[in-house]
């Protein structure tokens, strides 16, 4: 009995089922085709639902201003770096402090 009520829940499901068809939202594929109910529209190369009359209803193009480019850039260069201050640091490897004075 369970199994039955089952399969009559899954059958009634289809019915269900019942996708958003919008007038004109495809661009026409490869040799004009479009989906089963819709026909291409050599105009503007969308696919027109077959029982819409009329023009695609597009909303305007993006007209979001450009960026500012006239600004400078910033420098992404890396900092200039000191020359090391390397007097007094050098120290022979034997100890001594002056090349010149003997031991």
């Amino acid at each position: 009995m369970r199994g039955l009520l089952v399969a009559a829940v899954l059958a009634a499901l289809p019915a269900c089922f019942d996708p958003d068809q919008p007038p004109c939202a495809f661009t026409c594929g490869i040799a004009s085709k479009c989906p089963e109910n819709y026909t291409c529209n050599k105009t503007d190369n969308y696919c027109h639902r077959n029982d819409f009359k009329g023009a695609c209803p597009f909303p305007p193009p993006d007209a979001a201003t450009p960026p500012d480019q006239s600004a400078t850039p910033p420098d992404l260069a890396p900092p200039d770096l000191a020359p090391p201050d390397l007097a007094g640091s050098a120290r022979p490897a034997d100890g001594a402090t002056d090349g010149a004075r003997g031991g």
